[in-house]
């Protein structure tokens, strides 16, 4: 019994944690996936399939997609002109 708890809390840790260990390279990685000119819908579908939230910024053309796993720690930035991708940026957030 004692074994089994050892290893919920083993798997519960490893879960919150794990984010945290692969979500620098995987945000690095997914941003570089997104070319120029991609439509904006492409970026928020290939986002939300990709478990990442994201975030429009109107006022300033831009879209973050947000590692919310890592509680919003790893961010790319992508850069909209006329509902098209015109460039993109990771942005470690910690």
């Amino acid at each position: 019994m004692k074994q089994l708890v050892g290893l919920v809390i083993l798997g519960i840790f490893g879960f919150v944690v794990y984010p945290f260990i692969v979500g620098d390279e995987n945000m690095k990685s997914f941003c570089t996936t997104i070319q120029a000119g991609e439509l904006v819908d492409v970026v928020f579908t290939s986002a939300k399939e990709s478990g990442y939230s994201s975030r429009a910024l109107e006022e300033q053309n831009k879209v973050l997609i947000i590692d919310s796993g890592a509680m919003g720690r790893y961010i790319c930035e992508v850069s909209l002109s006329d509902d098209r991708v015109i460039g993109t940026k990771y942005v470690p957030n910690g």
